[in-house]
């Protein structure tokens, strides 16, 4: 191999490795500020979060935020947030978050969520 086949394959590595180092810090960023927004939209306060954890979902290539407010503490909020969504014959989604709440009181069949999801 010589230098200039190096020097490209060095090159190369050194753009993957910067676009790894910056894109997912920039992109768990995005999550964190379209959540903020979101739950700003649903009349959440901040202060109400007993719980919240935050990971990379590999399949997805998104953020989910799963959170637990003091108000609703059998209910599990799961935040999803995708840079750009594919929707078959609809085209792409930019920037979206979607909400997915589960658990509840099993005794209470009637129960609901205090803060549904919405369209955001």
């Amino acid at each position: 191999m010589d230098k200039r086949n190096l020097k490209i394959i060095l090159v190369i590595l050194g753009l993957l490795l910067t676009i790894w180092v910056v894109w997912f810090p920039l992109q768990r960023f995005m999550a964190l500020k379209k959540f903020e927004e979101y739950t700003a939209q649903q009349g959440i306060d901040p202060d109400l979060i007993v719980e919240k954890t935050v990971g990379f979902d590999i399949k997805t290539g998104g953020y989910d935020i799963v959170v637990k407010y003091s108000d609703d503490s059998f209910m599990t909020y799961r935040y999803y947030y995708n840079y750009w969504t594919d929707n078959g014959d609809e085209g792409r989604t930019w920037d979206r978050m979607t909400l997915e709440v589960s658990g509840g009181n099993p005794s209470l069949s009637n129960e609901v969520c205090k803060y549904p999801a919405i369209d955001y």
